[in-house]
Parts: C-alpha cells; sequence; structure tokens
C-alpha cells in the first residue's frame, strides 16, 4: 500500500511540473513571412519564375538567375541576363525603402560616344558625363572621345551617312539597366525585375527591354549557380574520349542524350605544375556545381589534369564551366581564370 501512494505522490508531482512549464512559457516567436529588403540583399541569390505550360504556379528558370555581393560601400548584382556562358557586373543605387537602380558597369565607351555623335551630331566629355555617369575628366572618356573624333575624320560623306544610321537603332545595346523592386507581402517574397539596356534613337536616349523584359519574377534561392563571366570557349574542349587531348577549339558540339562527354583544358596556361604549388579546380554543367576544391595532379606527361567527365542528360544547348585554382607557399588558392564549353544535345 506504501508502494501505490508513493507512485500517486510522484506522478501528482510531475503533472503539476509539466502543468507549470505549459503555462507558463510563452510560445516560440513566428518567423517572419517575408525579411527581403533592399538593404539586406547582399549574399542572396535570386532566379527568375516563369509560368508553367500547363496549370497554375511556376517554374524555375536558371537562365536567368542573379547574385547581390557587397564591394565595399557599394551593392553589385552579378547578372547572366539568360546568357549561357557571359556574367556581368552591375552596381546599384537604392531609389526608395522598396527600390533599386542598378547601371551594368565598364560599358563599352567608344560605342556610347559613337552612338551620341550619330544621334546628336558630336560627342563632348561633358555629353558623355551627362549619359553615362563617369566624371567629364575620367581619363577613359577623354579615350573614347578622342577615339571617336579620329574615328569620324576618316570617314567619307556616304560612311558618315550608314554610321549615323546604324547608331540610330534599337539594335545597338550599349549599358544594361536594372530596375528592381522589393515584394515583401503576406503572399509574396519576391523581387520585380525589368531589364532593360539603355540606347540612342532619334536624337534621343532610351531605354529598350531586354530579353527578360518588364516586371520579371525572381524569388530567392538556395542553390549555387556559376556567376564567373566567361570569356574562353577555345581552350575547353567536349569529347568522346577521356584520354584524348584535343587541340584548342577542337571540341564535340553535338551529342546524344545519356552520352558522357569529357570537358577537358587544352590550353598552355598553367599546363604544367609549379614548384612549390598545388592546384585545384571547381567545376559546373548546366550553370550547376559538379565538383568544389577537386584537387588536381599531373598525369604521365607532366601536364595537370584540368578535366571532368559529366553523363548528359536532356536536351538543349548546356555548358560545361571549369574554374581553375592556384594557390603557392601555403597561401589562399587563387582563380587562374574561367574556361567554358558549350555543347547541344538532342
Amino acid at each position: 500500500m506504501k508502494h501505490l501512494i508513493s507512485v500517486a505522490t510522484g506522478l501528482v508531482a510531475v503533472g503539476f511540473a509539466l502543468a507549470c512549464t505549459g503555462s507558463d512559457s510563452p510560445p516560440p516567436p513566428a518567423a517572419p513571412a517575408c525579411d527581403l529588403t533592399v538593404d539586406n540583399l547582399a549574399g542572396r541569390t535570386f532566379i527568375r519564375q516563369i509560368p508553367k505550360d500547363q496549370g497554375d504556379g511556376f517554374d524555375p528558370d536558371k537562365l536567368a538567375r542573379m547574385r547581390f555581393v557587397q564591394d565595399g560601400d557599394s551593392l553589385k548584382v552579378k547578372y547572366n541576363v539568360r546568357s549561357l556562358a557571359s556574367v556581368y557586373d552591375y552596381t546599384c543605387k537604392k531609389v526608395d525603402t522598396k527600390k533599386l537602380d542598378c547601371l551594368q558597369d565598364k560599358p563599352d565607351l567608344h560605342e556610347f560616344c559613337l552612338a551620341l555623335w550619330a544621334n546628336v551630331g558630336d560627342c563632348t566629355a561633358d555629353q558623355m558625363a551627362a549619359v553615362t555617369g563617369y566624371p567629364a575628366d575620367d581619363p577613359d572618356i577623354k579615350k573614347a572621345v578622342d577615339s571617336v573624333a579620329a574615328t569620324v575624320k576618316k570617314l567619307k560623306p556616304a560612311e558618315l551617312d550608314k554610321t549615323k544610321a546604324a547608331y540610330n537603332s534599337p539594335n545597338v545595346q550599349l549599358r544594361g539597366v536594372l530596375h528592381l523592386s522589393v515584394k515583401a507581402t503576406d503572399d509574396e517574397c519576391r523581387l520585380s525585375v525589368s531589364d532593360l539596356y539603355q540606347n540612342f534613337q532619334y536624337g534621343k536616349e532610351h531605354e529598350n527591354e531586354n530579353i527578360v523584359g518588364m516586371g520579371a519574377r525572381f524569388v530567392e534561392t538556395k542553390n549555387d549557380y556559376v556567376f564567373e563571366d566567361c570569356k574562353d570557349m577555345a581552350n575547353l574542349v567536349a569529347t568522346p574520349d577521356a584520354t584524348s587531348r584535343p587541340k584548342p577549339g577542337e571540341t564535340q558540339l553535338e551529342w546524344a542524350p545519356n552520352s558522357t562527354v569529357t570537358f577537358r583544358y587544352v590550353g598552355d596556361a598553367s599546363a604544367k605544375p609549379e614548384n612549390g604549388c598545388t592546384y585545384t579546380m571547381d567545376t559546373w554543367f548546366d550553370a550547376e556545381p559538379r565538383g568544389t576544391a577537386v584537387p588536381v595532379s599531373a598525369d604521365g606527361n607532366g601536364r595537370l589534369d584540368w578535366s571532368f567527365p559529366v553523363a548528359i542528360s536532356g536536351d538543349g544547348r548546356k555548358v560545361g564551366t571549369l574554374y581553375r585554382y592556384k594557390a603557392c607557399g601555403g597561401q589562399t588558392p587563387q582563380l587562374i581564370d574561367v574556361s567554358c564549353q558549350q555543347v547541344k544535345v538532342e
């Protein structure tokens, strides 16, 4: 009997303790529905959403993607404009609490000046400063103004007319422009992105729609994607033979689904190891990572084996991308270069 009383007393005590704990502890605070603002974009990645072919909702479009980075006092965005291999840097300025305007860095100032001359009859440093935002005394502005003046001086009357007509056209894309606004509501957490480019027509500056267009939906993603610009498409080749070493440019373009392609760097730069240095590579296919910080060693011929295989699926145009790194004397790995190659799967 004493044993039964003891157990009952213990149950009452435990029940009392649980009741007290449950009634006194406040519920955990609810996570914010959307924390997205123009002030916390750095370090975040976004991809476009497009309507589903059938039914409601949206599908991701990783061919249109952007990543925001903080560069000193400036907020920048890396954006690929739906390009398979190119990535462009834009510098952003805050318009208000929900809007950003971003201009592509390093536009071709010679083209800008030539378009200005073709539309208004002249290109001066002050005019260039007004349309590009560069200081009038910037050495690159002076170089562009002098270059266009020299070019125009050499043109014959018929060539002058032809040049003016060519640069009075919506097809001349001078500089990328992004207008972004934050949509942070109970129902949505995204960016609205208008993708445009600067242009001159009929004596005036215009902003025309780029391929992604106006008011495109961009949502945050935690996935990793290629965000390095690729200008070298000669030295990375696609080959069906994992041991072959073609020459630069000798690449196989067309592939059947479910094939295995080997992407191999065949250029001369960093082809052989240096004493005291180690090498690694990041590999990508169809913009997505395949290998990160993969060690690279020399083959039997003393050449660094910058290669990686990919079993391809799906169809369409896809790109293999290679980031090459070198670390010497125990230092942090440094990016050597970026190479890429396109394949067509059908």
